[in-house]
């Protein structure tokens, strides 16, 4: 599941799972994710499971803000509609 709010825990947790990571909190916001070892695929597979969730983000939206706290302005810009 991808959450719906999207925040710093939230998303460490996204890419801790990515990871096979047992611990989200070792996730450095502030540090590029592919520093952290997210590679193409998985990013790939992060963008797929927040487009299943309704989000409209691309790979390229993600590939291009590198940190959580971009993917997290990212996704918010690009998040579901509410429908009203």
């Amino acid at each position: 599941m991808f959450p719906r709010d999207p925040d710093i825990s939230a998303l460490q947790q996204v890419v801790a799972t990515a990871l096979k990571n047992d611990d989200p909190s070792s996730i450095d916001p502030a540090e590029d994710v592919f520093d952290q070892g997210l590679d193409s695929l998985s990013t790939m597979e992060i963008v797929q499971r927040a487009r299943d969730a309704g989000y409209t983000v691309t790979y390229m939206d993600l590939l291009e803000a590198s940190t959580l706290g971009e993917w997290v302005e990212v996704l918010r810009e690009h998040a579901p509609s509410s429908g009203v």
